[in-house]
């Protein structure tokens, strides 16, 4: 039975043998294959059909994996995959990076649905960083493999990969479950708090610091400010040192922009001291260390996935400056977009790169006032290639563009401002003889994605998931076989993206 055959029955009457094959089947399938299409609030997409967009994202993503994602030469136990920096990383006998790893991790969890191996390929990926930790911190990754694959040769680690990893194995726990040979859930976990918060943070600055071999908490990469991230390790763990991290990186770019860069709003490559300023010219990769260069071309990407997931404030007033200076500077023309600028807004270079223009496009979902620039912009970079760094950031910023980066959460949707369901909204009532329990949920108007019902008995015992597609605006039913159930009352927990919501229903 296919999946789709199964979500069709499962959403009306269910007999429990075909709730037990399709759990099974599920193991081996995705929860959430692509096109996922969301539409988050508060936000825009290019003027497109949608299954243009997805068609558009499908062929990229094709080629991109063509191109870039290799097999292990058989050296690294357990084999694997990589991605392939194609000669760009800095060490001349490397052939890839944890910074690649955690894109090509993220990258691979998106489009299962799509791609069928997708979670082989995953898994490969996890084992290729397994058996590349970092010679200081082992929860963490060496943030270069060597062509050789050689364990002799590994090294100490790269924040940004790091981050990128952890996540993808929250992204991973939902699109596969952890019940398999790798428990991502578990393992993420492992890597924020023992890893990453132990080794790449600051616990007194609560900045990101540049790798588990800096000694200096208040060096920071602007490029490692995934505030969408941090709140997912939040979420995942409950520690408030996430949330404390997420407010100093706000309270940075807003130090940056109001003293440094007051009419572009751009971030420095490197931030360094207390209180912050841009780091000098060659503090760690460059000439262009202080400006806004090849590292921080990345910020608005990261910062508008924070909008789009979360709706943070804070995201959306650093990406207006910025979008606003950059339509002013290129004359509403996306195509003029360079490679890199000073914090005051001058070129750094005469030509173009997806590595800057597709953030940049990416920061105009935040406002429909951007509308004819991010449609220029989709045009511009739908079908931009030149090298690794180029396409795997255009990739994943037309996933967020798209609505094909959804947020590692227990239920998924839009979003919304009011809460969708509350004790008035749920009606659960049993047919006579007992045969089936109808419970229906009313929704704000613009509801559009699944609603979840988890059933438990009153020991606490799970009994049964269901999933419920609006019928009509803002009203839900979902049916439960409930002809072998005993009499006697039963918890139903309801979610949607945005909250949940307890009720007891009693089986007479």
């Amino acid at each position: 039975m296919s999946k789709q055959t199964f979500q069709v029955q499962y959403n009306h009457l269910i007999p429990s043998v075909l709730f037990v094959l399709s759990l099974i089947s599920l193991l081996y399938s995705q929860n959430r294959p692509f096109p996922r299409a969301l539409k988050f609030a508060g936000c825009i997409k290019p003027a497109v059909l949608q299954a243009t967009m997805n068609s558009t994202v499908a062929g990229y993503y094709t080629a991109w994996k063509k191109e870039y994602l290799k097999k292990s030469n058989g050296v690294t136990s357990g084999g694997g995959y990589y991605v392939d920096m194609k000669g760009t990383v800095s060490t001349e006998s490397a052939k890839s990076t944890s910074e690649a790893h955690g894109y090509g991790m993220i990258i691979m969890v998106l489009m299962a649905g799509l791609d069928d191996s997708a979670k082989i390929y995953f898994d490969g990926l996890y084992n290729m960083y397994d058996k590349h930790r970092s010679t200081l911190d082992r929860d963490l990754m060496s943030w270069v493999i060597d062509s050789t694959e050689q364990t002799a040769k590994d090294d100490n680690s790269a924040t940004d990969g790091d981050m990128d990893i952890a996540y993808s194995l929250l992204l991973a726990h939902y699109q596969w479950g952890s019940g398999g040979a790798v428990n991502y859930l578990q393992e993420a976990k492992r890597i924020i708090t023992s890893g990453i918060k132990t080794s790449e943070a600051g616990s007194v600055s609560y900045r990101i610091k540049l790798g588990d071999w800096s000694s200096n908490q208040w060096s920071t990469r602007s490029s490692d400010w995934m505030t969408g991230h941090l709140y997912a390790y939040y979420r995942h763990t409950n520690d408030i040192f996430w949330t404390r991290a997420i407010d100093t990186v706000y309270s940075l770019i807003n130090t940056i922009s109001t003293n440094y860069s007051p009419a572009t709003g751009l971030m420095p490559d490197f931030v360094v001291e207390n209180p912050p300023k841009p780091a000098p010219p060659d503090f760690l990769e460059a000439e262009t260390d202080g400006d806004y260069s090849w590292n921080a071309c990345r910020f608005p990407f990261r910062i508008s996935l924070d909008y789009a997931h979360y709706g943070r404030a804070g995201a959306k007033t650093a990406l207006t400056k910025i979008v606003t200076w950059i339509k002013s500077k290129t004359n509403n023309n996306p195509a003029n977009i360079k490679a890199g600028y000073t914090l005051a807004g001058d070129q750094l270079a005469a030509y173009s790169s997806a590595a800057f223009t597709a953030p940049l496009v990416t920061a105009c979902i935040i406002d429909t006032v951007h509308q004819a620039y991010l449609n220029s912009g989709w045009a511009t970079i739908k079908n931009a290639t030149s090298d690794y760094f180029s396409d795997v950031i255009n990739l994943l910023c037309m996933l967020l563009i798209s609505g094909n980066w959804w947020m590692p959460e227990e239920v998924i949707g839009i979003k919304h401002t009011t809460p969708v369901i509350n004790s008035t909204a749920v009606t659960i009532r049993t047919d006579a003889g007992n045969s089936r329990t109808v419970v229906t949920i009313r929704t704000e108007a613009g509801y559009s994605d699944h609603v979840k019902l988890i059933l438990y008995d009153m020991l606490g015992r799970k009994m049964n998931v269901l999933y419920g597609k609006p019928e009509s605006a803002g009203r839900y039913t979902i049916n439960i076989n409930s002809s072998a159930m005993k009499k006697g009352v039963y918890l139903f927990k309801i979610f949607t993206s945005e909250n949940s919501f307890s009720s007891t229903g009693v089986l007479l």
